[in-house]
């Protein structure tokens, strides 16, 4: 007989050898070794252990059998595979996996069997410490038949080690075989970058515990064998063996982002890695030697991830926490999540033969994009910190591995609202998909190519009880699908999860984000549902995600068909309150309840009480039904009531109020929730039937027969043909009912009603408080006007509160009046600061309380809730027509104070005072700005150093308060004297001027600032910021004025500085990624920052990346001030009759501006403009709003505004400014990123910006407009004029547009026609200025007109 005997490495580091043997003791374990088997032809039949008498032949022997007249085929070969379970691939043959299989030819004698033959391989040279490894064996077979190969593969073998035949074999009786039999394993746990995370002693056999990572459950996480191959955690212990916390792969390099390159290294892993990468490309210069920029780290999300792991190498060294590091060999990287969402770092090497660590704690995540990374990434991560590597030169190489992490232990949220997120027979039940986290189940749908899953198939289950639900979905393994919204088709191809979360608003609207592997893919707000008959119900998915106003829905990208995956649908419940007053203790409370000639009793009971009640009662039931008896407590002034029900036996809701023939009767695990609401009128008593069930509305229907009997009764049992009621199909079930509680009818006040009104205006006394007085009959005196332009009735001379007030009087107390202190209480006026109000509704009466303008704010707070009052730009409101109505007093309990302390108009047409070219006197309180009264030193407002210090007189006596070459102050080489003169001037400013509260001490109009020597040095000590001797000389002017003011009682006082040119970069550095004040340049508590960004890119947010300066500015000034100016730009001032498209960024500023401690805001526009075009007038609107509450709704602001301004018009108007904004949108995103600078600074407009076809269309819209405006000639010649004139206005930009690009367009007879006519119209709507220093007597000796 040959062997063939064959010597093999394995992994393990076991020497195989398999032969072929017929003689041999065998310990056979034959029946249990095989798995479950296809065919009986062909199969491994035993394992087995082969002793013999020297050490190096005893081993493991396998047996084949195989079917004799298989062998005999041409050519048959049989070649046995053997693999230890830990490296083995599910369903893959054993030769097939990663790691390679031991195998060998069965060749030389077949042991004859019957129609069988049996073959035996062997291995040996097993090395004592796997006899505990347990392996698999699977035999392949080929021949050749009719010229074609054929392969025939044996089930593969169950796992069994030696051990376990030994075992076995020792249970049969055999000897010999203890040796072979391992009793302990010990089991060592490390994460990816080589920690020992946990490690254990167990008997051979048992079941591992698993130590938890990064505090995720170890069971639920992936390890991996020391050998890089998967282990399946319901393996048992085999042996000493070292697992290995695999994680998940986030991103295949580490380095991926912004184009970098790279290819696979010719390097081992690491160990806990899998792949080595290696690049050269990106490197950027840094001093004689090259790094890779932390940008270009992995941009995937990471946020979602308790710990993160990668390692690199380089051939010179790592900026790491603790400076530049030389190691040879990798670095590992570990990250990990704190709770606060900062992170810690930990970093470990090799250095000199030693393992070293290097660690840092609190590094900051950023939540915004920047230019350089995406927010939530490592790259943003690392950007700040800098840990990056360094290489020799530009011809080596950094070596680096997959990003892999640990994701944060996802729970599972909520309760299920829908077995799936689709409707019931849109699904069927799978297998084939995983479970993703945070849910149960996973749901299949199949489509045919290129159909699309349209969101009618989503899951109609009632969602009312529910503030959050969420779902998932995915296409199958290999396709990839993308979401489509309405018309739009989104870019993105995604193959993974989609996660949806939906929470609602406050109105009712849901708020939809959609995330993909842990980054925010969508999100949308304000989302409503409709019915396809258009009849609201945001309570079902299928409403809110298709029948809505947007329409989601994925589709497949394949040409083939697609499985779609969806989860089951979670949700939060709404927080249920008790509401409502309880009427009675029990919905069957023998009050009235004798209807049917007998009394029933409820007791007390045990059952747990139902969410939004506070007592249960019981009755056993006598009968099988219990018929009518509930409480005929009358009901009628209630304005809705509730109680709940729950039986053991059977339910019957009566509905034959809408369907004569129909009453539900059904039997109810859990509670039913019964909501009455009264929809009573004047003619009918009627009451509207709501029923939940579960968090699922199940019967909504109004009542409408005459119902006569009084209480629940009435409605639920004598209000119907069949009647509510419980019953079973026997007595003596169960019935559980709650109290009955209920919401009264308000009482109604009527404030006013055909044109009269039993309503006074209170007043304060003016003996007391003639300051208060004051701003009160101002208040008052609007009130009045708009109340009788609404209602026709006049509220009379106002009444001082003397103290004495009639107590049979109905009033509205405006200020700080006796009654206001009488019944009103808790207001801190100072919190609601200067503009900030009150408004109370007390017993009938109303208080409106503030300061100053706040009483003015409150007033116009009151006629918006009972008027719709508005008001839009100078000359025009609009205040509803309730002359021959009754208007209903609104219970009104509201504080509120303004975003902006001081807020500034920014047009000519807004301003009334001397300068300004409003027609309405009160435009400044109605537009609700408030301006403070900005005094400067030396008589100069704001750029007045040289009016304080004159360098005629100190030139010569202080030459050092000069900057050399005499273009600002020096405020270091004597900064004390100079200082103290300083304050000597603020004084004589505050002596000259008893009310001012604030002054400014301003820095000269240029971008210069000292270079002395004295100047430089402190400059250099701060950062390098001009602003430092500003800085520190501005809180030696507050020191040296401390005294003063406290003599003369002047706490509020406040001084004023610049940030401007060359001082306008704040003293701040950056610290874990947040900006940080620089120490010693907090400025006094009194002394204020004016910051105006004029550099900035208005047509985006000061949060874009191309506005980075300016956003550290503004957050840096608000570290080192406690109140800062700003002095943004809304007009490219050299431009008048142009648009500057400002509208998208304006709230997103003020926002920012507000966050970052916003006390006074001055969005400079066309102040000295008569009248502006460009929709000025709807700009600040937009303006006014926003700075009165920067969160208001843009959106609703700008529809409402069209709508009334525009009048008849609106409609093409509206269509002309959409078009315009979606023609800068291109411009900015396509052409020119310079739009929305001002032409100083690096934008001059040009034909580019406005093109031809677009200006002569909005021609077009304007002629309809005025057609439009037209129509009201004898209807409302008022209103015709007034649009005429809206509309005539916003021509003007059109025109001159083409006038000034598209001149060569015309015929000069045409064209000096445009020019007269615009010239006509300009002088007739009030037009003064083309630009900020450009009249338009100048524009046309310009035009020849």
């Amino acid at each position: 007989m040959s062997k063939i005997k064959k010597l093999l490495t394995y992994l393990l580091g076991v020497t195989f050898a398999v032969v072929l043997a017929l003689a041999c003791v065998t310990l056979g374990v034959y029946n249990k070794a095989n798995a479950a088997e296809t065919a009986d032809d062909f199969k491994v039949s035993s394992i087995g252990i082969r002793l013999q008498d020297n050490a190096v032949d005893t081993g493991v022997r396998f047996g084949v059998r195989i079917k004799s007249e298989l062998l005999e085929k041409t050519g048959a070969k049989v070649t046995l595979y053997v693999l230890p379970q830990m490296f083995y691939a599910e369903g893959a043959h054993l030769n097939a996996g990663a790691a390679m299989a031991q195998s060998v030819e069965l060749v030389g004698e077949w042991e004859a069997d019957g129609d069988y033959k049996n073959g035996y391989a062997y291995i040996y040279d097993f090395p004592a410490s796997n006899y505990g490894v347990k392996l698999l064996a699977e035999a392949c077979l080929t021949y050749t038949e009719n010229g074609a190969t054929v392969t025939k593969w044996t089930d593969v073998s169950a796992a069994y080690s030696l051990t376990d035949v030994a075992k076995t074999a020792k249970d049969g009786g055999k000897t010999g075989v203890d040796n072979y039999i391992i009793e302990n394993a010990r089991i060592t746990y490390k994460n990816v970058v080589g920690e020992q995370v946990g490690s254990e002693n167990l008997t051979y056999g048992a079941t591992l515990n698993y130590p938890e990572v990064a505090g995720r459950n170890g069971q639920d996480l992936k390890w991996t064998t020391s050998k890089k191959t998967a282990w399946n955690t319901s393996w048992t212990a085999q042996g000493n063996m070292t697992l290995i916390c695999a994680g998940d792969t986030i991103d295949e390099k580490v380095f991926s982002s912004r184009g970098i390159t790279s290819e696979i290294a010719d390097e081992s892993a690491p160990q806990g890695f899998t792949n080595v990468w290696k690049t050269k490309d990106k490197f950027a210069a840094s001093g004689s030697n090259q790094t890779i920029r932390a940008e270009y780290y992995s941009s995937k999300d990471i946020t979602v991830y308790k710990e993160v792991y990668f390692a690199a190498k380089t051939n010179w060294m790592y900026k790491l926490p603790s400076g530049y590091i030389a190691a040879n060999g990798w670095f590992y990287f570990t990250f990990t999540q704190n709770e606060d969402k900062t992170w810690n770092a930990s970093i470990s090497y090799t250095t000199q033969g030693v393992v070293k660590i290097d660690t840092a704690e609190n590094l900051t995540m950023p939540t915004e994009n920047s230019s350089l990374y995406k927010a939530g990434s490592l790259a943003a991560l690392l950007y700040n910190p800098w840990y990056i590597p360094y290489v020799k030169d530009a011809e080596s190489y950094v070596y680096f591995t997959e990003l892999r992490g640990v994701k944060e232990s996802t729970e599972i949220v909520g309760e299920v609202v829908s077995e799936s997120a689709l409707k019931s027979g849109q699904y069927s039940a799978t297998t084939e998909e995983a479970v993703p986290e945070g849910y149960e189940k996973v749901w299949m749908k199949t489509l045919g190519a290129g159909v699309a899953l349209y969101g009618d198939s989503y899951s109609n289950n009632d969602l009312s009880g529910y503030s959050e639900v969420n779902f998932a979905l995915k296409i199958s393994d290999g396709q990839t699908f993308r979401m489509y919204e309405l018309g739009y088709i989104s870019s993105v191809e995604y193959s993974d999860w989609l996660y949806f979360n939906l929470v609602r608003n406050n109105d009712e609207s849901w708020l939809m984000t959609v995330k993909c592997n842990g980054s925010v893919v969508y999100t949308k707000n304000g989302i409503v549902g409709k019915t396809s008959d258009g009849k609201e119900v945001s309570n079902t998915l299928a409403g809110i995600l298709y029948f809505g106003e947007c329409k989601y829905f994925p589709k497949g990208t394949s040409t083939g068909s697609s499985n779609f995956y969806f989860t089951e649908l979670r949700g939060i419940r709404k927080p249920v309150e008790i509401t409502g007053d309880k009427i009675v203790d029990c919905v069957y409370d023998n009050i009235g309840t004798d209807c049917y000639g007998k009394k029933v009793t409820f007791t007390d009971s045990s059952e747990a009480v139902p969410e939004g009640f506070t007592v249960v009662k019981e009755y056993t039931c006598s009968e099988t039904s219990l018929q009518g008896k509930m409480t005929h407590v009358d009901i009628n002034g209630y304005s809705e009531v509730h109680f709940a029900i729950k039986t053991s036996g059977y339910m019957q809701i009566d509905t034959t109020s809408v369907d004569s023939s129909k009453a539900i009767k059904q039997k109810y695990e859990d509670w039913l929730y019964f909501t009455l609401i009264n929809e009573s009128t004047t003619e009918k008593v009627q009451w509207r039937v709501k029923v939940a069930y579960q968090g699922n509305e199940i019967v909504n229907f109004l009542n409408t027969r005459n119902i006569t009997q009084s209480g629940v009764c009435g409605v639920l049992w004598h209000g119907g043909a069949a009647g509510t009621m419980p019953y079973d199909n026997t007595a003596g079930f169960k019935i559980y009912t709650t109290e009955l509680r209920g919401t009264l009818k308000p009482t109604q006040t009527t404030l006013a009603k055909s044109g009269a009104t039993e309503y006074r205006i209170v007043v304060p006394d003016k003996s007391e408080n003639v300051d208060n007085y004051g701003a009160a009959t101002r208040a008052a005196s609007e009130l009045k006007t708009f109340f009788r332009e609404a209602t026709g009735a006049d509220l009379g001379d106002y009444v001082q509160d003397t103290g004495n007030l009639k107590s049979d009087i109905k009033y509205i107390s405006i200020g700080f009046t006796n009654t206001l202190n009488n019944n009103v209480e808790g207001v801190d006026y100072d919190a609601l600061g200067i503009s900030g109000y009150s408004i109370k509704t007390v017993s009938g009466n109303v208080f409106i309380s503030g300061q100053g303008a706040g009483l003015m704010n409150g007033v116009y707070e009151f006629l918006r809730a009972h008027f719709n009052y508005e008001y839009y730009t100078d000359g025009f409101h609009k205040i509803d027509d309730c002359s021959n109505e009754e208007v209903v007093l609104q219970t009104i309990n509201e504080e509120y104070k303004p975003s902006f302390e001081y807020r500034l108009p920014s047009y000519g047409f807004e301003i009334s005072a001397t300068g300004g070219y409003a027609t309405d006197k009160m435009v400044g309180y109605r537009m609700q700005y408030n301006n403070l009264s900005i005094k400067g030193v030396g008589g100069v407002q704001w750029h007045n150093f040289f009016a304080a210090i004159p360098k005629s007189e100190y030139g010569s006596i202080h030459p050092d308060w000069f900057s050399p070459d005499g273009t600002q102050l020096c405020l270091t080489r004597d900064k004390d004297g100079l200082a103290a003169e300083m304050a000597n001037k603020v004084k004589a400013t505050l002596e000259a001027n008893k009310a001012a509260t604030f002054v400014m001490i301003g820095q000269q109009d240029n971008d210069d600032w000292c270079n002395c020597s004295a100047c430089q040095n402190v400059i250099s000590q701060y950062g390098g910021y001009n602003s430092a001797t500003y800085i520190l000389f501005m809180n030696a002017v507050s020191d040296k004025l401390q005294s003063y003011l406290n003599e003369s009682g002047r706490t509020d006082f406040k001084l004023g500085m610049f940030a401007y040119h060359k001082t306008q970069d704040a003293p701040v550095t950056t610290v874990g990624g947040e900006v940080a004040l620089i120490g010693g340049m907090k400025l006094n508590s009194n002394v204020c920052v004016v910051y105006a960004p004029i550099e900035a890119n208005y047509y985006v947010s000061f949060n874009d990346a191309v506005n980075a300066s300016v956003k550290k500015n503004i957050e840096g000034w608000s570290l080192v001030a406690d109140n800062v100016l700003y002095w943004t730009y809304m007009e490219n001032f050299g431009y008048y009759q142009l648009i500057f498209d400002n509208f998208g960024s304006m709230q997103e500023n003020l926002q920012l501006l507000h966050k970052h401690k916003g006390w006074w805001i001055y969005n400079l526009a066309q102040y000295n403009n008569g009248n502006s075009t460009g929709f000025s007038r709807l700009k600040a609107y937009l303006n006014s709003k926003l700075m009165w509450n920067v969160n208001t709704d843009v959106a609703a602001l700008t529809d409402d505004f069209f709508s009334n301004y525009f009048g008849v018009a609106s409609s093409y108007m509206r269509k002309y400014f959409d078009e315009y904004r979606a023609m800068t949108k291109y411009i900015y995103e396509n052409e020119d990123k310079t739009i929305g600078k001002l032409s100083i600074n690096g934008h001059v407009p040009s034909g580019k910006d406005f093109w031809y076809s677009k200006l002569t269309a909005w021609l077009g819209y304007i002629d309809n407009a005025l057609a439009e405006a037209d129509k009201l000639v004898g209807v409302n010649d008022e209103e015709r004029v007034r649009v005429r004139n809206a509309v005539t206005l916003e021509s003007l930009f059109v025109r001159y547009a083409l006038i000034t690009y598209y001149s060569g367009k015309f015929q000069s007879d045409k064209l000096l026609t445009m020019k007269q006519t615009w010239k006509a119209d300009a002088a007739k709507l009030g037009v003064t200025m083309c630009g900020e220093h450009k009249s338009l007597e100048t524009l046309y000796t310009e035009w020849g007109v």
